[in-house]
């Protein structure tokens, strides 16, 4: 018998930028395109397994996918983004039925140390 999984809900940019407008900014900047690079089915699919095959942070899922894109920044802007990447896949988990836990674990260096720890995710509610 195959899994199956609900159809991908995209997150929507309104709601994020509505609750993280610290992060709003990284939106809008012509050199990220961080938001249509992590909202998709595709990017969704790699944080689900990261939640639900290896019990890892959803980051983790998407580690390789932003890592070229961080090193093209200097260290101290590459925190804010990194932040801003956590604060897109809270909004992407949340639309697809996730909810936070509250627990923070470490993401593995895969390519290399790009998050250290990050939130854990588990099924929830399904979105509306």
């Amino acid at each position: 018998m195959p899994i199956t999984y609900p159809v991908f809900v995209p997150a929507q940019d309104s709601e994020f930028r509505l609750k993280y407008r610290n992060f709003a900014p990284i939106m809008d900047r012509a050199d990220l395109d961080l938001w249509t690079e992590l909202n998709n089915e595709v990017a969704f699919s790699h944080m689900r397994s990261a939640t639900e095959c290896w019990d890892y942070p959803a980051v983790a899922g998407i580690t390789k996918q932003v890592a070229p894109i961080l090193e093209q920044f200097p260290t101290a802007e590459q925190n804010h983004i990194k932040k801003a990447i956590g604060a897109m896949v809270c909004c992407i988990m949340v639309a697809n039925g996730y909810i936070k836990t509250d627990i923070k674990r470490s993401v593995p260096p895969i390519p290399c140390r790009v998050f250290s720890r990050a939130e854990v995710y588990r099924q929830g509610e399904q979105a509306t």
